[in-house]
């Protein structure tokens, strides 16, 4: 969820890894520490986040703010509908809640503050409360309290498009959700793609672009990396 963003803060990534995944040799780059817990800043003002949260979430933050109003606009600003007041602040709540985990320093932990998920979208019209569940969403969301300092196996299972992820390269026990959060993404994106007449290699691509965005730890669990570049994010768009 966090590193599909073509942004220029793609630049800032510290410093260049080695790092070995099964047999192969891959390039990978340095995210920061692993537990680090920071300040959102303005980009935090329309969630009204004002709490520290993951340092990867804080450095995209200012592109998640984007994708929160737009997810929140998609959903609740149809014509043909009435949607109450009380119905955006539901939907606006639940995305500011799964973007902006709380991050706490002093015990080393991150919480996902979450409500029922299937009650959300029950103060809107039926149509907005469907579209919403028809996502999956509620089937891979987080929730709880996880240490912010561990590494873990990933989930072996819950992909239809992704490949299974390599179990020797562990990620952090906060993102193990993650790799199913992006097959949900690619199935929604490709779907989207190929009904508005994108040609297959492109949906391909977009698939294969998310697919390999889950951060992992390095092999002294200090530092969460990525192998995604914005060269290779612009590359995916530009089909």
């Amino acid at each position: 969820m966090y590193l599909v963003r073509c942004s220029s803060e793609l630049r800032a990534l510290e410093f260049e890894l080695r790092y070995k995944r099964a047999t192969r040799m891959i390039t990978a780059y340095s995210l920061g520490s692993i537990n680090r817990c920071e300040n959102v800043g303005s980009a935090g003002t329309f969630c009204g986040v004002k709490y520290q949260v993951p340092s990867i979430v804080a450095r995209f933050a200012g592109q998640l703010a984007k994708d929160e109003k737009l997810l929140i606009h998609a959903f609740v600003n149809n014509p043909k509908l009435p949607v109450s007041q009380q119905c955006r602040t539901d939907i606006k709540q639940f995305y500011c809640n799964a973007f902006y985990p709380v991050c706490n320093a002093a015990n080393n932990t991150i919480t996902y503050n979450l409500q029922n998920c299937a009650k959300v979208g029950t103060s809107c019209p039926k149509q907005i409360y469907e579209g919403f569940h028809k996502l999956g969403t509620c089937n891979i969301l987080p929730s709880g309290t996880y240490s912010s300092n561990k590494c873990v196996k990933p989930l072996s299972s819950g992909t239809k498009l992704c490949p299974k992820p390599n179990p020797n390269a562990k990620v952090p026990a906060w993102l193990i959700h993650e790799d199913q959060m992006n097959d949900n993404s690619a199935q929604n994106l490709k779907a989207a793609l190929l009904k508005g007449k994108a040609n297959a290699s492109c949906a391909a691509n977009m698939v294969d672009f998310i697919c390999g965005a889950q951060p992992f730890c390095s092999t002294d669990g200090k530092l969460l990396l990525t192998t995604v570049t914005k060269n290779r994010c612009n590359a995916t768009l530009s089909w």
